[in-house]
């Protein structure tokens, strides 16, 4: 067993020896798929994170009509903890608002009188449900105006949508990765078709003769994985540095989990090209 051991993986790394300029090509292809895939895919996922977690920026303020009685603000109330998607909700009254803006500026004249309005403060568990509630609170007939930053809200659905289009280019990427292994691996093939013949004659079983080709193409998706998640995480390092620079920072960086499914999805893109390519090539 040991012996049989020696001669696969042998063979695969001679494979890679010999063909050093498709090894390469099969290895930066898939490291930049992996690298375009990976790095808008992180940064979507955190995007998207990001804007399902805004409680301040993308809350809405609901601001009623003068002189609404008791009840009325009671039931508004009510129907805001009904809403499709409410997370919270606080009625802030016109007394505290104007307490609070006389606090936070003294110099107001203590004869001015108070201009504020009573107003809920609603904070919604996604941005659908914001916009969805923001409209359906705009028509209440004790509503008065209703403050929603949808245009940022937007602006940040259609940077997701961006996102996701681009990332479709590294699928594009991928796949001509996946097509040169395939060609890497059959050219192989074709040049050792004779001792893949005499192999056979000798009767070497079907796994002596593919598994060394299945391993090299294997081993190009697992070193382009790997490739493209130092890739990633030096270039998480460099926009890390450029974000401090400016005083803010960014989510810690899992380095390992990135860099297992990076190193996993080359080598499922590696195995299934060259089995492929070997069952094409190799006629048992």
């Amino acid at each position: 067993m040991s012996d049989w051991l020696e001669f696969v993986i042998g063979e695969a790394f001679l494979a890679l020896r010999r063909n050093l300029l498709f090894t390469f090509a099969a290895i930066t292809t898939v490291a930049m798929a992996l690298f375009l895939i990976g790095g808008f895919a992180y940064t979507y996922y955190q995007a998207d994170r990001y804007i399902h977690a805004l409680p301040t920026q993308l809350e809405v303020r609901v601001f009623l009509k003068d002189g609404m009685p008791q009840d009325v603000v009671t039931q508004l109330g009510g129907s805001i903890q009904n809403l499709a998607g409410e997370a919270s909700s606080v009625f802030i009254s016109k007394e505290t608002a104007w307490d609070k803006m006389r606090a936070d500026h003294p110099d107001y004249p203590n004869d001015l009188e108070n201009p504020l309005p009573d107003a809920y403060t609603v904070t919604f568990k996604s941005v659908e449900a914001a916009t969805a509630g923001a409209a359906t609170l705009a028509n209440d007939p004790a509503v008065d105006k209703v403050v929603y930053l949808k245009e940022l809200a937007a602006e940040l659905k259609r940077g997701l949508s961006v996102l996701r289009y681009v990332g479709y280019c590294g699928l594009v990427l991928l796949f001509v990765g996946g097509i040169i292994i395939f060609n890497a691996i059959e050219l192989t093939v074709v040049a050792r078709r004779r001792e893949v013949r005499i192999m056979q004659l000798v009767g070497a079983s079907i796994a002596t003769i593919r598994i060394p080709f299945v391993l090299e193409g294997t081993i190009h998706g697992v070193l382009g994985g790997a490739v493209a998640a130092g890739f990633l995480a030096g270039a998480n390092a460099v926009v890390g540095e450029s974000v401090r620079g400016l005083g803010r920072t960014i989510p810690a960086y899992p380095w390992l989990p990135v860099s297992l499914i990076m190193v996993a999805a080359g080598a499922l893109i590696g195995f299934l090209c060259s089995t492929i390519a070997t069952r094409a090539m190799v006629r048992f």
